[in-house]
């Protein structure tokens, strides 16, 4: 499994565009309604293969990063497992 600086994804980098277009899946992972990380992989070229959004699909509330409880943090680890085992 690779994981991938989204970040360098917007930036174009060619080392990580061929990493990404080398990838067996894409899962994105948002924290808001506003979809980021799922834009800019589509704003590159690619399909992400699961869409996770942290409030839409988990009933997270965006807040400061510090003030989330373990239960938020187990509820997020556990939606992202899950779309790692199915992609599997």
């Amino acid at each position: 499994m690779h994981l991938l600086w989204l970040g360098a994804l917007a930036t174009e980098a060619q080392t990580v565009v061929d990493r990404t277009r080398g990838a067996n899946r894409i899962i994105t992972v948002d924290g808001c309604p506003l979809n980021c990380a799922r834009k800019i992989v589509e704003a590159a070229g690619f399909v992400p293969d699961r869409v996770i959004n942290l409030v839409e699909d988990c009933g997270l509330k965006k807040g400061p990063p510090l003030e989330y409880s373990d239960e938020d943090l187990q509820v997020a680890m556990s939606a992202i497992m899950h779309a790692v085992q199915d992609s599997e």
